[in-house]
C-alpha cells in the first residue's frame, strides 16, 4: 500500500488519519486542502491546482487527503487504496464543531495566512457546516456509485462507517507495515 488517498465528508477526520497513515508507512502526506487554498483565502487559478496534484500522484509513495471531484481524475488512475470516513452526520458534525471551535481560539494558521472565524463558520453562506449539511446525501451517493464504477476495479476500496472501524484498520496497517489491507467493501 503506497499510493492512498482519503475521503469523506468534511469533519469526519481525513488529514488526521492520512497524516497517521503516512507516519506509520514513512510515505508523504498531501493534503490537498494545502494545495488548494492560497493566501487570504483565494482559491488555486484554474489548471494550476490540477497541474500540481498530478505533480504530487507522479511519485512512487503518497497519502492524499481531500474530496476535490475535480483532482480525482488525476489521482484514482494511481491510487492503490481509498479510504472513505462514512461517518455518521453528527460524528462529522461534533467532530467539525470542536475542530473550528479549537482552530479559532488558538488562532491556528491553515494553509498559509487563512484562519478560521466565528462569524464565518458558523454564520455565513460558506460555512462548511451549510457544506457538510446540505451535500451529505448526495457525496454518499457519489461514492458508493465511484466504489461499484467498473472503471474502478482496479482501486481497494475501504469504507469505514464508525471510529471505532477506523482505529481497528490503523492497527491492521501498522501489523501489516504497508501491505494491502482492508475490504473491499461496497455495501
Amino acid at each position: 500500500m503506497k499510493r492512498i488517498h482519503v475521503i469523506g465528508q468534511g469533519g469526519a477526520g481525513k488529514t488526521s488519519l492520512a497524516a497517521e497513515v503516512s507516519a506509520r508507512l514513512g510515505i508523504p502526506h498531501i493534503e490537498l486542502d494545502s494545495v488548494f487554498w492560497y493566501e487570504n483565502w483565494q482559491q488555486s487559478p484554474p489548471g494550476k491546482f490540477e497541474s500540481q496534484v498530478a505533480e504530487v500522484v507522479a511519485g512512487d509513495a503518497w497519502v492524499l487527503d481531500g474530496n476535490y471531484r475535480r483532482a480525482r481524475p488525476i489521482i484514482w488512475p494511481r491510487v492503490e487504496t481509498v479510504v472513505w470516513l462514512d461517518y455518521p452526520l453528527l460524528v462529522c458534525l461534533w467532530r467539525l464543531f470542536w475542530r473550528t471551535i479549537g482552530r479559532i481560539i488558538n488562532g491556528e494558521m491553515l494553509w498559509g495566512t487563512n484562519q478560521e472565524t466565528f462569524s464565518k463558520a458558523f454564520f455565513s453562506k460558506e460555512s462548511l457546516f451549510l457544506y457538510v449539511i446540505k451535500g451529505n446525501k448526495q457525496r454518499r451517493e457519489t461514492y458508493t456509485q465511484l466504489m461499484a464504477d467498473p472503471a474502478n476495479a482496479g482501486i481497494n476500496f475501504v469504507r469505514l462507517r464508525f471510529p471505532s472501524e477506523t482505529r481497528r484498520w490503523l492497527e491492521e496497517v501498522s501489523a501489516s507495515t504497508g501491505r494491502s489491507v482492508g475490504r473491499h467493501n461496497n455495501g
